[in-house]
């Protein structure tokens, strides 16, 4: 399976990664269910959403500070997955 990334201007990549590991664990724990229970479509739905987050922090300065909410991401997902 491939989950196709986010093409943004990348003002720092510090956290980034932090940021995706963060929305792949987040994505996990919102299903409650065992990971060998999780379907194809709900893994690509969270490697999707990870990868928001990870451009998100990109897009903005510094670590911490710049780690989307969960409202930032869904806007993000609506205006730059469809």
């Amino acid at each position: 399976m491939l989950v196709p990334g986010f093409r943004v201007k990348a003002v720092d990549t510090t956290g980034c990664g932090d940021a995706f590991l963060a929305g792949l664990l987040c994505g996990i724990a919102r299903r409650r269910a065992r990971l060998s229970s999780i379907n194809l479509k709900s893994w690509y739905d969270i490697c999707l959403s990870a990868n928001a987050m990870g451009a998100l922090t990109a897009m903005k300065e510094g670590g911490i500070p710049a780690l989307p909410d969960s409202q930032e991401v869904s806007r993000f997902l609506k205006e730059y997955a469809s």
